[in-house]
């Protein structure tokens, strides 16, 4: 959890992990969504925060759905269902 705190200490990591989203590298998306799931099951009510004072952060991980690639797409859904159906732990 300390290494949590400390990445959402500011939101600008996080911001910074959704513009990676952006990129059409395969890598690059599917680690990033693994770690916003890693980041959202430990404090989920900051990295909601944090993705809603994003600009564009909710239209970042909305675009992930178009992608070709079935794991992106499917790490999106359990994304987007997880930080919907997450139990505030903060």
């Amino acid at each position: 959890m300390r290494n949590t705190d400390g990445f959402l200490a500011t939101p600008a990591p996080l911001h910074m992990l959704l513009d990676l989203l952006t990129s059409s590298h395969f890598y690059l998306r599917f680690f990033s969504l693994q770690l916003l799931g890693i980041l959202l099951s430990n404090r989920s009510t900051l990295v909601q925060a944090h993705v809603l004072t994003a600009a564009g952060g909710v239209g970042r991980l909305v675009e992930t759905l178009d992608d070709a690639r079935e794991i992106i797409r499917n790490g999106s859904l359990v994304l987007i269902a997880s930080s919907l159906t997450a139990p505030t732990n903060d």
